[in-house]
Parts: C-alpha cells; sequence; structure tokens
C-alpha cells in the first residue's frame, strides 16, 4: 500500500534526522543503491503488483528523494550517490534497450542535484560512468563503491562478485567498503584486507524501505522490516561503532 509506504519513509526520515543530530559530521552521503522505480515493461507480472504508473512512481519517488536531500542538508554539504538498478534501468523484458546508466533512479537524482543547485543548497551528485553499473567515491582515507547488486546470484555471493572486479580497472578495484541493495535483508560482512589501510574490508548489504518482496520470500524464505542503514566515517576509516539500522 502506498500510504503505508509512505508513513514508513517519513518514520525513517524522522529517524535520520534524530541520529544526525545525535552524530553531527561535516558531510553527508546519501548513497542509493537503487530499484526506487519498478519499472512495469521489465516483468509482466509487475502490472499487477504496482498500484502506480511508472510516471506516479518517478514523481513521488523524486519527491521522497528531495525531501531526504533537504533534511540532510540542513546538517551540511551532502553528496548523493546512485547506481543503475535491474528495475529502474529502460528495459523491454529483462534486456536492456540503452546504457545501462539510462535508468529512472539516476535521472531522478540528477534533476534534483540541478534543483538544489538552482535554489543555492550545497549537493554534488555521482553517477556512474555511461557503461558502468558501479561507482566509486573517497570519503575520507577510505573509498566506498556502490552496485546495486543484482549481477550477483545472491547476497552472499556479493563479495565474490567483488573480488571479481579486483583483477580490473573497473569502479570496484581498490575500494575498502562495498554497499549493495537488490537482496532487499540487511547484512555487514567482512571479507579480506585492504592493501591500503591494512584493514578488513566491508561489504554492507541494504535493506529496504518498503514492506519487503513477497516474490523473494516465495522462493528464499527471507525477509527482514524496512530500515535505513547509517554509519560514519573519521580519520580512521569505517567506524563500526556507528553503524545501525533506522
Amino acid at each position: 500500500e502506498v500510504t503505508e509506504l509512505v508513513d514508513r519513509i517519513e518514520q525513517k526520515r524522522a529517524a535520520l534526522d534524530a541520529y544526525m543530530h545525535r552524530n553531527p559530521s561535516t558531510r553527508s552521503f546519501f548513497w542509493d543503491g537503487g530499484d526506487g522505480i519498478e519499472n512495469v515493461h521489465n516483468v509482466t507480472a509487475q502490472l499487477a503488483t504496482n498500484c502506480l504508473s511508472v510516471t506516479q512512481q518517478v514523481d513521488a519517488y523524486a519527491t521522497d528523494m528531495w525531501k531526504f536531500i533537504r533534511q540532510m542538508v540542513a546538517h551540511g554539504p551532502v553528496d548523493t550517490v546512485i547506481v543503475p538498478s535491474n528495475h529502474a534501468q529502460l528495459r523491454k523484458g529483462k534486456e536492456l534497450t540503452n546504457k545501462p546508466t539510462d535508468d529512472w533512479g539516476i535521472h531522478v537524482h540528477q534533476r534534483n542535484a540541478f534543483l538544489a543547485a538552482e535554489v543555492g543548497l550545497p549537493v554534488t551528485a555521482h553517477t556512474p560512468e555511461p557503461w558502468d553499473e558501479s561507482i566509486a567515491v573517497q570519503v575520507g582515507p577510505i573509498r566506498i563503491g556502490l552496485i546495486h547488486g543484482h549481477q550477483a546470484r545472491s547476497l552472499d555471493a556479493v563479495p565474490d562478485l567483488w573480488k571479481s572486479h579486483t583483477h580490473g580497472a573497473g569502479a570496484l578495484h581498490d575500494v575498502d567498503v562495498l554497499l549493495s541493495g537488490h537482496w532487499h535483508v540487511p547484512k555487514l560482512t567482512f571479507t579480506g584486507r585492504s592493501p591500503r589501510t591494512g584493514k578488513s574490508k566491508i561489504h554492507i548489504g541494504a535493506g529496504t524501505l518498503d514492506n519487503g518482496s513477497d516474490w523473494w520470500r516465495n522462493i528464499d524464505g527471507s525477509d527482514a522490516d524496512p530500515c535505513l542503514i547509517v554509519f560514519q566515517t573519521d580519520d580512521n576509516g569505517f567506524d563500526l561503532q556507528s553503524f545501525a539500522l533506522l
């Protein structure tokens, strides 16, 4: 139900504001793992499970993302980071119709960054290169990568996907922390060791702000409460004690 989802998002926004008041920082990052839009052309069954059209979803998503940005920027400059996702990309069935970054979520974040600049808000938008589905951003002493996660066969397989990227020259080859979406269930895993920092690499699988996926629950059994993941970094890198599910 859209009304219930909107109420949950408002609750998470209030919890985020309280967290940022308790834990002030010089800069904040909004990491969007994708799937904010359910493109009903991807899977025929989505025509029955979505109560909003694509254009209605884009409007609702853009509005909520803008509210997050306006709230966070009250605490200082904000960076938004977004990657393409299998449900938000422009597709015909399961096949891409153009570049991977032709994505409704990326479109929304780019427009909101434009609006922020128009009204003088300190917002910087980060998006992947045109043919890339991942991105990495330097945050203090560490590099944090973001990927949607649908490229892996399961949430547990995302670290293996990450390892394969260390042999290439893509965005994820030298990141210390990897964030992923798609799999609905939040999870933090220590995996390998960063040659740059000497500390453990960390994979964080994001939860979801909606009420989960009946489709995924039916085939896997996994389920989790809606949540918003937050954490901080400092001069020493990732602050594990700050990690929380709101």
